[in-house]
């Protein structure tokens, strides 16, 4: 069950007749679907036989035909947590005579032959259903109402916080008892106290203790995304959490994205996890390195996809980097490909940010890790932009500064701006006003043009990428 769940709901030629699309839409709407699309469609004969394919063999199916390319129908598809279930149970049963009051066909049908509506009855169905008649695809966007209808789970480190709360994780050993090694999970007593390396207890010591207050690491989020770094004696482990629909996420460590070595993480459709090391040779989509500098390893004890805020993971070898400039992307579809260099569709958004890794994450004051009344009902925008990041500095939009590109980038902006829509029309209006008791007006309008004109607009125009 996920709140990205989707259904495909249809109006039939009865419901478009009777006026009742826009009463049905607003129950959807009401209850706290997001509408993801909609056409209204007057189906033809052989497209409705595909979707009804299933009852072919049935005495009614010819009239059943018949009725639907009568008129037109209105195709939605609704997206919202376990959308196919809670659609099925609004639409009521297929004789509206035995729906329960307050169900669709329950309020607005008698007769099985014109029950208004079609709802999926299962997620595989709805897959069918959707790309039957949506080929084109579905609008993906954040509806801003998320944060409202749904329980928000902000524990960036629930993969382990949750075992390590109030006991510690996590000695790990091999049994070598059989022939395939098996990761046995030990529970050690916490000692409260300074910060101490994850990798400690979770990558190499089964007798650790480990302080529930504080790891070594730091943490930014944004309003899509959020990276948490914990750092170890020898690697730095990246958990990147979705909070919104995941797709891909990345990380590419530089400050643009040109020569920034980047890792790309998606789940696939077998429910794995594919990991692609890639880099750009410039403002382009990076493409796989067959040889990168420091390996990277997705990490199964920080990944859970079934989570209302899915997170990815993966472990880096450390270097000695303590202030580590970095890229995020986030994208929100993917080709459920589990090949490295599959290809991506365009992200979603991304941004820069800076991580400390000499830093620690108290996890008993940072409300992102341990949420408290006063912060569960807030919006994901105000946390993301508060100040319960240890030194996490948010992207440029929030205030960190700009990279030498993006400020020839504003420059070129701002000049261009300047001088085609302020100091040239200045110097046409000039040479209008002066020509009226001038008669040597075209030496000033000239001189307006060269002096200030075409400096700006060519400094604009070579500040240009």
């Amino acid at each position: 069950m996920s709140k990205f769940e989707q259904t495909y709901i249809m109006i039939k030629p009865d419901g478009v007749q009777r006026n009742l699309v826009g009463a049905i839409i607003a129950r959807f709407e009401q209850r706290g679907f997001k509408l993801v699309a909609l056409k209204m469609v007057h189906a033809t004969p052989e497209h409705l036989e595909k979707h009804y394919e299933d009852l072919k063999g049935k005495p009614f199916f010819p009239g059943l035909i018949k009725y639907m390319a009568s008129g037109p129908v209105v195709a939605m598809v609704w997206e919202g947590l376990d959308a196919v279930k809670t659609g099925r149970s609004m639409l009521g049963a297929t004789n509206p005579l035995a729906s329960a009051p307050g169900t669709i066909r329950g309020d607005y049908a008698l007769a099985v032959g014109r029950n208004i509506a079609h709802g999926s009855d299962s997620v595989e169905s709805a897959k069918k259903e959707i790309a039957h008649w949506f080929p084109e695809g579905i609008v993906q966007y954040r509806s801003l109402l998320e944060d409202v209808i749904f329980e928000l789970r902000r524990t960036v480190l629930r993969g382990w916080l949750a075992a390590a709360s109030r006991i510690s994780l996590l000695g790990r050993q091999e049994d070598h008892s059989s022939q395939a090694p098996a990761i046995v999970i030990k529970a050690a007593i916490i000692t409260p106290g300074k910060a101490v390396s994850l990798g400690e207890c979770i990558l190499a010591n089964p007798s650790c203790s480990h302080s529930a207050e504080s790891v070594q690491g730091d943490i930014f989020c944004s309003e899509l995304m959020c990276v948490t770094a914990f750092v170890n004696s020898s690697t730095v482990t990246y958990q990147m959490t979705a909070l919104t629909r995941l797709g891909w996420m990345a990380i590419g460590f530089g400050t643009q994205t040109a020569d920034a070595k980047t890792v790309i993480m998606w789940p696939n459709s077998d429910e794995s996890v594919a990991l692609s090391q890639r880099t750009a040779p410039a403002l382009v989509e990076p493409v796989p390195d067959p040889n990168p500098p420091r390996t990277t390893t997705s990490y199964d004890p920080f990944i859970n996809l079934s989570s209302v805020v899915p997170r990815l993971a993966f472990t880096i070898p450390k270097d000695d980097t303590i202030e580590q400039n970095a890229i995020w992307a986030l994208g929100v579809s993917n080709s459920l490909s589990a090949s490295p260099d599959t290809n991506l569709e365009l992200h979603l958004d991304s941004g820069n940010f800076t991580l400390n890794l000499a830093n620690t994450i108290d996890t008993e004051q940072n409300p992102f890790l341990d949420p408290t009344p006063s912060t569960a009902s807030g919006s994901l925008s105000s946390i993301a932009t508060s100040s319960l990041f240890p030194s996490g500095d948010p992207s440029t939009n929030d205030g960190t500064p700009f990279q030498t590109f993006e400020k020839l980038i504003v420059a070129h902006a701002v000049l261009s701006v300047l001088g085609f829509l302020v100091v040239l029309p200045i110097g046409s209006l000039i040479a209008r006003w002066l020509r009226t008791f001038r008669v040597n007006w075209f030496y000033y309008h000239w001189l307006t043009q060269v002096i200030f004109v075409i400096p700006v607009v060519v400094t604009g125009w070579a500040l240009g990428p």
